[in-house]
């Protein structure tokens, strides 16, 4: 990502953040040509610079060996600080350099007790504070040379109209960060100006995060000013080394903005510019802004890369609040790898809540109101897993992903909610959403531009169809499905724009099974019941060991009971060879006793076990005779591999 594209975003705070950086960067071929130093050079605990020596930072304690452990209270209020070049900030603790030592002593462990506190305040115009301060130049890109445990505080305060605090902050050139937060800890900035809780930045260096605590950035503004407040900012630069982000949040993470004219609050940022990005979430992250009028926008979570593939994962909850913007948002902007494109993925499940309420207001990349999720795809794809206990709520829509041209497949058995009147708006790649089970969608499914599929696997009744009642069966290619319209299935409306839809609403009941080669009912032979016995083909006559009580359990997957036996459909040992024995056996919810049913076509279906998800039910040889068996066998298409439900 480059810095325009940033600031088009409206994150002028990390792109300010990455100017200062590339002029540290400009200095590197001098620093080669110094000798290398074995310890750090020793500097005054008052006052320090950095390597280009345009940066002073003053603190209590000057970090200057490996190690740093603090168990009691280090804070320190500096104010009329200044150097030549006006920059002034402040800091409790200070990991830094002299002008033209720019060399390290290696890894350097940081350790803030239970019982620690460090904290930087200031009230100079301009000026930064951060209980802890770092910047480490010139150092192994291959690992961490700074790893940070917190256990205590961590609090920056800047008192002043256009100042910026940090809990911590870190910049690494040439080397990365391990950055534990523990159970019990805080990291907290707050500001009138821009304000941060973990800000961390490694050019050629990995970062991994673990957060089990608090952190939170919070600006109060004043009238007139831009504040971008954030909980959590991860940016790594290294294309070479395709140094990665592992973030994982355990606890709460918070950006909130409550006074500025222009405020654009994250929860959190994390980029990794050249490398893999993971996000873990199994707590809250959270963006709020109370403005005064003029652009504000929330968000709860930003993240992506420029290469390498994104993970998100979220059990917890990502939240926007106050103003237009989104919960999660993710971007992938592809990249070459060499004389070729290296295709990269956005990868996303979420089984908990996604959330921004606004209704209203205009935010970046023209987003009115508020969104659920938005997505930046370029050239590779996305894959978006909403299960059934996830919920992904939009005030104004759901799913965004109206830039970029990548193919995005969506996998939803949750709830999707767009309260604009569209569920989710897709963009110009060819796009294809699967819904299974039972979700509720609310709004339209828009596929946008692009040649879209929208595929059911519903439990429930089929109603209505384009506003008429269903009386064509259960299977929707039975019916004249135009690239708009709409089904009622259970009392759920699903409606859609610009999709091809197919797929099958399937209500729990008794049915006969039928194959369409031979015409015969799927039977537990002899109306014998017990575990073990082999399931055949025989003629109709409606005996309770011919009929079958079809149950969805969630997901689209169903469990399929032989009424007379009370027994499952089984696959014997859970094997996926060719030739499987297909019997009853007593239900316990396994992956053999578990099926799908895969529309192929004139009404029939493919049924399948979870176990081999490439195999189906199938007369042996395709016989037609009665007491056949039926077995497992590689899907191929042929009749013998199709059965249609039928009222017994």
């Amino acid at each position: 990502m480059k810095i325009n594209m940033l600031k088009q975003k409206n994150i002028p705070f990390l792109a300010d953040e990455i100017q200062r950086v590339t002029l540290q960067v400009g200095l590197l071929a001098a620093l080669c040509a110094i000798p290398m130093h074995s310890a750090r050079a020793s500097f005054s605990n008052v006052e320090c610079s950095d390597i280009n020596g345009n940066v002073s930072v003053s603190g209590s304690v000057n970090i200057a060996g490996n190690s740093y452990a603090n168990n009691s209270s280090v804070s320190v209020t500096l104010n009329n600080l200044s150097n030549a070049n006006g920059d002034k900030n402040v800091a409790a603790a200070v990991l830094e350099y002299e002008p033209n030592v720019g060399y390290g002593v290696g890894v350097v462990r940081v350790s803030n007790g239970t019982g620690g506190t460090l904290q930087g305040i200031t009230s100079d115009s301009g000026s930064w504070a951060a209980g802890f301060w770092s910047d480490q130049i010139y150092g192994d890109s291959t690992i961490a040379e700074l790893i940070v445990d917190n256990y205590g505080t961590m609090n920056g305060q800047a008192n002043n109209s256009v100042g910026s605090a940090f809990g911590f902050h870190n910049y690494n050139l040439y080397g990365g960060l391990n950055l534990t937060n523990e159970s019990g800890a805080t990291c907290s900035g707050t500001a009138k100006g821009n304000a941060g809780g973990i800000d961390a930045l490694c050019y050629y260096g990995p970062i991994n995060f673990v957060n089990n605590g608090t952190a939170t950035g919070a600006s109060s503004g004043v009238n007139g000013d831009c504040v971008t407040p954030i909980g959590l900012n991860l940016y790594t630069f290294d294309s070479t080394n395709r140094a990665p982000i592992y973030c994982e949040n355990n606890g709460y993470i918070s950006g909130s903005a409550t006074g500025g004219q222009t405020n654009s609050p994250f929860g959190a940022r994390v980029w990794a510019q050249g490398g893999k990005m993971v996000l873990i979430n199994r707590g809250t992250f959270k963006g709020t802004t109370w403005g005064r009028g003029g652009f504000n926008q929330a968000v709860g979570v930003y993240c992506g890369g420029n290469v390498g593939d994104d993970w998100v994962v979220n059990t917890g909850q990502m939240i926007a609040e106050g103003g237009p913007g989104w919960a999660l948002g993710v971007e992938n902007d592809g990249s070459n790898n060499g004389s070729s494109p290296y295709i990269a993925t956005i990868n996303v499940l979420n089984s908990g809540v996604i959330s921004n309420g606004v209704t209203s207001g205009q935010a970046s990349d023209g987003i009115y109101g508020g969104i659920g999720v938005v997505l930046w795809v370029s050239a590779g794809p996305t894959y978006l897993t909403n299960t059934a206990t996830g919920t992904i709520y939009g005030g104004y829509m759901g799913i965004w992903a109206g830039v970029y041209g990548g193919p995005i497949t969506i996998y939803n058995s949750g709830n999707i909610y767009g309260g604009g009147g569209e569920a989710m708006h897709l963009g110009d790649g060819n796009d294809t959403v699967y819904l299974t089970g039972s979700p509720t969608v609310t709004g339209v499914m828009n596929g946008g531009n692009g040649n879209n599929s929208l595929i059911f696997n519903i439990n429930g009744t089929l109603q209505y169809v384009n506003g008429n009642a269903a009386n064509s069966g259960n299977n929707l290619s039975a019916y004249s499905l135009g690239t708009s319209g709409s089904i009622v299935v259970s009392g759920k409306t699903y409606s859609w724009q610009n999709f091809n839809v197919s797929g099958v609403a399937i209500p729990n009941g008794t049915y006969k099974i039928i194959n369409r080669n031979s015409g015969l009912a799927l039977e537990a032979p002899n109306q014998w019941t017990g575990n073990g016995q082999q399931i055949n083909q025989w003629s109709y006559y409606g005996g309770a060991s011919q009929q079958w009580t079809v149950t969805g359990i969630g997901s689209g997957i169903y469990k399929i009971i032989g009424v007379q036996s009370g027994r499952s459909l089984d696959i014997y040992g859970g094997n996926t060879g060719n030739g499987t024995k297909v019997e009853l056996w007593d239900y316990w919810n396994g992956p053999m006793q578990q099926w799908t049913f895969n529309v192929s076509s004139g009404g029939y279906f493919e049924i399948t076990p979870q176990c081999a998800t490439g195999s189906c039910l199938d007369v042996n040889g395709a016989s037609t005779a009665n007491g056949a068996n039926v077995q497992l066998w590689q899907w191929w298409g042929g009749a013998n591999q199709q059965w249609s439900l039928q009222s017994p």
